[in-house]
Parts: C-alpha cells; structure tokens; sequence
C-alpha cells in the first residue's frame, strides 16, 4: 500500500510525503506453521505520521524520522500441546539518527480450567539494540474469556 501525507505547520514550512509498504505470508499448512515478511517499508525524508506531527507542532521535535522498517516473523503451533511459538525481528532505520535493531520470542499456551474455555498465558522476551545498548524486557501475560463467545 501507499500512503501520503500532506503535514502544515504553523510558521513553518509543508512537509509532504509518501510511504511504501509491501507485505508477503507464507503458510506451511503441513508444519502447521508460517513465515511473514511483513515487510518493508519505506518512508520519504518528508513523510510524516500523525504523532510525528504532532511532536514536531507542539514540542519543534522533528526528530526520528522513520526511513526503512524490516520485519521477519515465524510463527509454529503445536496442536498436541495447545502451544504457539512465535520469533520476531525487526530493523528499523532512520533519516536522522542510527538504526534500531528489535527481537522478540514468545511462547503462548491455550487451555480450559475451571469451566472456561480459552484460556491464555503467554511469555515473551524481547530486546531492541541501539547505538549498542541492550534494552531487554520480559512480560507474562494471562487471557481469561469473560463470555461463552457465543452472540
């Protein structure tokens, strides 16, 4: 897809640019699993989302200006334990400062317990590399169905 953005500030000149995305899946039925190029995206110097336009209105930040954004993503379930596991990376570049580089792997569980259906806990770890720096954070998460899922 192609998206454009047309930015007036105040005092200030109009930025104006497009972004590019492409997108690709591919599904491995008998693996039960998939892989996702979800993409890549290229931003032009001048482009700018909503929040960039708004930091640079209201703060004058018009830093960390998006150029390039790489995603890899594989995703495998396993039937025979109610489990998914789940690998992401992501590179992102910029105009402006240096790139950022973002890993993530998480493993969810999905099971019934106590009369409910559904249930979900899921452990992810991920990091983000910048200008050398580990930034690493871990999170558990539980899901519990608050309806039977019927209209």
């Amino acid at each position: 897809d192609i998206t454009q953005s047309v930015a007036r500030i105040e005092g200030e000149r109009t930025f104006q640019g497009k972004s590019w995305r492409l997108s690709y899946s591919k599904r491995f039925d008998n693996a039960d699993a998939d892989i996702t190029f979800a993409g890549y995206r290229f931003s032009e110097r001048n482009y700018m989302t909503m929040e960039q336009y708004l930091n640079a209105r209201y703060r004058n930040d018009y830093s960390s200006r998006e150029k390039e954004m790489y995603t890899v993503t594989l995703n495998k379930n396993v039937a025979d334990w109610n489990t998914s596991f789940n690998l992401q990376y992501s590179r992102q570049t910029y105009w402006d400062i240096r790139k950022t580089d973002y890993y993530t792997v998480s493993v969810n569980r999905y099971f019934n317990v106590f009369g409910l259906q559904g249930v979900a806990v899921g452990l992810a770890a991920s990091r983000s590399k910048y200008l050398g720096r580990d930034n690493d954070s871990a999170y558990l998460r539980i899901s519990v169905p608050l309806g039977t899922g019927t209209a």
